[in-house]
């Protein structure tokens, strides 16, 4: 059994009658959330009585994918990040009360709303209506991997299609140095030879096909 799972004790349930219900895997107390990246940071930080409050309001919003909540100050952390591009970690000896929910994302929760009519997904927390296709998709700052909306990657982490990399941090999914290894790299530091591959997803005969 892996260490994330050996955290991931717990279950807890919201069910909110005017929205998707989500649940939340809890680490143990004394862990935190820190992200892959140091661009990363927490997308709202407020004050909440209780970690099932903290959920509350994780659930509430589209981008919330994971929370970390320290009982001692009662500060609750919204995160859009989730355990693809970051880790469950030891907390600093001050905060031993500090515990991570992460929200479950698993296929099951896609089939009945990924691509259907905005209908399906009018009351969900888990996809958005496209306005120009007028169906269910992914919500900004992620990307279909093929079962989920997973969140956009950081600089350096793997990809696989050209909507994987958080390209407003102005990272695309290239080559490195053409050998068919994609990672999320800022194209202004990568250097490619005419005539050789382009090293851009979705390019050139080295290129991986977009979704």
């Amino acid at each position: 059994m892996s260490i994330i799972n050996l955290l991931l004790l717990s279950l807890l349930c919201i069910d909110l009658s005017y929205q998707d219900q989500s649940t939340a895997r809890l680490s143990n107390f004394g862990y935190t959330f820190t992200p892959y990246s140091s661009a990363s940071a927490p997308f709202l930080t407020l004050t909440q009585s209780s970690i099932l409050r903290c959920h509350m309001q994780c659930n509430q919003r589209t981008a919330c994918r994971l929370f970390d909540y320290d009982s001692d100050t009662n500060q609750c952390r919204l995160w859009s990040d989730d355990l693809t591009t970051g880790i469950i970690s030891l907390a600093i000896p001050s905060k031993p009360q500090s515990r991570v929910g992460a929200i479950r994302i698993a296929p099951d929760i896609y089939t009945p709303i990924h691509n259907q009519p905005c209908d399906k997904c009018a009351d969900s927390r888990y996809e958005e209506c496209d306005p120009l296709f007028l169906t269910c998709q992914c919500p900004p700052m992620t990307f279909w991997d093929g079962s989920v909306c997973s969140p956009q990657r950081y600089l350096n982490q793997s990809c696989a299609t050209i909507d994987s990399c958080r390209s407003d941090l102005a990272l695309e999914c290239r080559d490195v140095g053409c050998n068919s290894v994609f990672q999320c790299l800022n194209q202004t530091n990568v250097v490619t030879v005419a005539g050789f591959c382009n090293a851009t997803v979705g390019g050139g005969a080295y290129g991986l096909s977009g979704p």
